[in-house]
């Protein structure tokens, strides 16, 4: 049984030291060997071999190995370097030292747990570390890395209003900020980790016992190789890529995977999504997927459907798909342990589930009561999964989501379930089973549909999972809270690798109030993953049961997301080949300073590098302090231009939300009002975002292909590279065709100020349009903007 308030204390371990008569390496009794591999691209390995212990390599996570780690750098710009003692020192080019190890604390032992301690200074602020349900800024505190059902293994009091440790998402993974340059620290191990920053020592009455001077920082594993990455970036953006390519990168989503969603537990039935379809269809609300809870199945039965609910299963799902709608069903690990069910029956039958110490299969209890679990430790429970999933997706269902995979197992201890046939303790696999179900799920709907994308979502998740599944946090509340804290934990996940995650919007657990949801809307609808979902015991949370003035601010900000799409797309295009965050907290973008510092900004953030918005996130509030980074600024809900590098004061607005764009920027945007999913990729209004009364260039590579194949892997897109100069009210506009494929993209330039003159030039052809003024309220509140043709 894990405790979660309890962590291993660095005086328990035995440390290195070189015995000068043997000339070797010693931690306590134990000899060791500390191992270095350096990258051109600043990312090292080091590695530790402790004799007497038994340390083996469990990790799924398949990072990427060094020599392929590119970044285009064309030299490094830090050294790490191993002394004959084991200490540690990252440095910068210029021969800072960024990283140092604790004076004869670099690496320790005891048993097979391992440690690594470095120094700490005043100056460092950290941040990452997967999904944390803490404060942004990590300083002073510990966290232990092992994935829980939030729900059932945390105080639910707490849970609702307070802040907790583990989440559902482990990533051992700091990153770690001194001024304007970074360092980053994985811990690559799956087995239960722990890394402290600074947390004083408690005493049951007497807490805080060290003092400041004292502290440092440690990262730890209770067992598996120690194995220990050191990432240097000189600023966030090359630290973030750096880790991006090293635990890979997001494949590139189907477009429809980032619409909007509408999900409840308690959608079960073909009557139900009907119901929503009709429902979306009648409001003019774009949705792209409708999404299935667990009563969708034949008494919770995995790959089964309710034939109450679903007829003909095969039919009623094409009913649906052919309106232009995803359906999106849940998928748990748990098997019904009952003979006579197929898939039970399968299982048993190849021997793929997971024992107990008694050799017998390990059961938990969860949906359908007594339950076996698939070990997805084995490469032929991978297959047989993923077989299931490809006949499952004979009915029509071409993506999932994968719940319980933490894995939950109800009331029963989870530590009993072992992997390997028994061979491997339950801790080897614990962390990265959501991983390795979200593999072999992949594999199964890459065997049915083999020229698709593959969307999938997962709760629990380890380093790497990005590369199979997108995230969502996890079970909720209906509370500002819970709102306020989903912008910090999913920056925080954009930090660790994982960009494409997002919250159960309006909350999963109590009931959602008409102003909450506007407010959660506004707040997310530029998250990368959007999808509106509740428990059944709360009331409904569709956009229409609100009051009509809270539905027209809901369905505003749900369009606006789609008329965005086009630079939403484009951001997932340069995360899929540069590593770029969707979602970025402000440092990322920009530097800090003593005047206008950014590192506890926790309620702003930049969507891509153009996009900043500054939600209310706080019930009853109705003015908020917001910082405009150093630029000039364009506030699209007033129509506005404001100078950067200050503090600024804003005022709640219901129909309309505090959203800035960067001057200097061209943003791609779908052309009119979206009322429903049927995108157009060919059809672009290029918001040129450029400041009249001053003089520079705008630059942006613009991606469409047909949003849903892979056939861009081999080259089946169009790429257009659109450069603007604006100098004294004259813009020049120069859109090169680099590729093309189908039908060639329609380009309309917009402007938020009249200009005297536009020209746009390309293709061996020159134009001069003609400006059409029109009032949009795409933001809200009425601005004039300017249309070229």
């Amino acid at each position: 049984m894990y405790l979660f308030n309890k962590y291993p204390h660095p005086d328990n371990f035995s440390y290195l030291a070189r015995d000068t008569k043997k000339k070797k390496l010693f931690a306590g009794h134990h000899e060791c060997t500390l191992t270095v591999a350096g990258s051109f691209n600043d990312i090292y390995h080091i590695t530790a071999s402790v004799q007497g212990t038994d340390h083996r390599y469990f990790s799924r996570s398949g990072l990427t190995p060094l020599d392929r780690c590119m970044s285009g750098k064309n030299a490094p710009h830090s050294s790490l370097s191993v002394r004959g003692d084991g200490e540690l020192r990252l440095k910068n080019s210029a021969g800072k030292t960024i990283l140092q190890s604790l004076p004869q604390k670099a690496f320790g032992v005891c048993g097979n747990e391992w440690i690594f301690c470095f120094s700490l200074t005043s100056k460092m602020q950290f941040y990452g570390m997967g999904e944390r349900s803490t404060h942004f800024e990590k300083s002073n505190s510990s966290h232990v890395f092992w994935n829980i059902d939030a729900w059932s293994d945390h105080d639910m009091r707490i849970i609702r209003k307070d802040h907790y440790d583990p989440d559902y998402i482990s990533v051992p993974w700091v990153v770690i900020k001194q001024g304007n340059e970074y360092a980053g620290i994985l811990i690559d191990s799956p087995f239960c980790s722990y890394i402290s920053l600074g947390h004083a020592e408690n005493i049951i009455g007497n807490s805080g016992t060290q003092k400041q001077g004292d502290r440092f920082m440690y990262f730890s594993a209770e067992n598996g190789t120690p194995s220990l990455y050191v990432l240097y970036g000189a600023s966030c953006s090359d630290l973030v890529a750096g880790f991006q390519n090293l635990t890979g990168r997001v494949p590139r989503p189907p477009l429809w995977a980032l619409g909007y969603h509408q999900s409840k537990w308690g959608y079960k039935s073909m009557d139900d999504l009907t119901r929503l379809a009709d429902n979306f269809e009648r409001n003019g609300i774009p949705v792209d997927g409708l999404w299935l809870d667990i009563e969708y199945m034949d008494g919770y039965r995995v790959f089964t459907f309710d034939k109450k609910h679903f007829p003909s299963p095969k039919k009623n799902i094409a009913r649906i798909q052919e309106r232009g709608y995803r359906v999106v069903p849940i998928l748990d690990p748990g098997i019904k342990r009952e003979r006579g069910y197929e898939t039970y029956d399968t299982g048993r039958g190849a021997d793929i589930f997971c024992k107990n110490n008694e050799k017998n299969e390990f059961i938990g209890l969860v949906w359908p009561g007594k339950t076996v679990f698939p070990d997805f430790s084995l490469k032929k429970t991978h297959h047989w999964w993923a077989k299931n999933i490809e006949q499952f997706a004979q009915t029509g269902i071409r993506s999932a989501w994968l719940d319980m995979n933490d894995p939950a197992t109800g009331t029963i201890k989870c530590t009993g379930m072992l992997f390997d046939k028994g061979k491997a303790l339950h801790d080897a696999y614990h962390n990265q089973y959501a991983l390795l179900m979200a593999q072999a799920t992949r594999d199964g709907f890459h065997a049915a549909y083999p020229d698709e994308r593959i969307f999938l979502l997962s709760r629990s998740g380890f380093t790497g999972s990005q590369k199979w599944t997108a995230n969502w946090t996890g079970d909720n509340y209906s509370n500002y809270y819970h709102l306020r804290k989903s912008i910090a934990t999913t920056l925080n996940l954009s930090l660790s690798g994982m960009p494409f995650t997002g919250p159960d919007v309006g909350g999963f657990g109590d009931n959602c109030t008409g102003q909450l949801m506007v407010d959660w809307i506004k707040a997310g609808f530029l998250f990368p993953f959007f999808r509106n979902h509740c428990h059944r015991s709360g009331s409904n949370q569709e956009p229409w049961v609100f009051t009509k003035m809270q539905c027209r601010i809901i369905t505003r900000f749900i369009r606006l997301r789609y008329k965005l799409l086009p630079c939403i797309y484009n951001l997932f295009i340069r995360q899929e080949r540069y590593g770029e965050p969707i979602l970025r907290p402000l440092f990322y973008d920009f530097s800090d300073s003593r005047k206008l510092p950014l590192g506890g900004i926790d309620d702003q953030f930049m969507a891509g590098p153009s996009i900043m918005q500054a939600p209310f996130v706080d019930e009853g509030i109705v003015t908020r302090k917001a910082i405009l980074p150093h630029s000039r600024w364009y506030r699209a809900d007033t129509g506005e231009w404001m100078s950067g590098g200050k503090e600024i004061l804003l005022r709640k607005n219901d129909d309309s939300t505090p959203v800035f764009f960067r001057d200097r920027s061209i943003i791609p945007m779908q052309a009119g009002t979206r009322k429903n999913n049927k995108n157009d990729l060919s059809n672009v209004e290029l918001f040129i975002c450029m400041d009249v009364h001053g003089a520079g260039t705008a630059e942006y590579s613009y991606f469409s292909d047909d949003g849903i194949s892979v056939r861009y892997q081999d080259g089946a897109e169009s790429i257009y590279f659109i450069h603007a100069h604006m100098r004294k009210k004259i813009l020049r506009l120069k859109i090169n065709t680099i590729r093309q494929r189908d039908s060639a993209v329609r380009f309309t330039p917009v402007t938020p100020d009249l200009l005297d003159k536009v020209v746009v030039t390309g293709d061996e052809k020159q134009v001069e349009l003609t400006a059409n003024r029109k009032t949009v309220r795409h933001f809200g509140r009425a601005v004039r903007w300017y249309y070229w043709k």
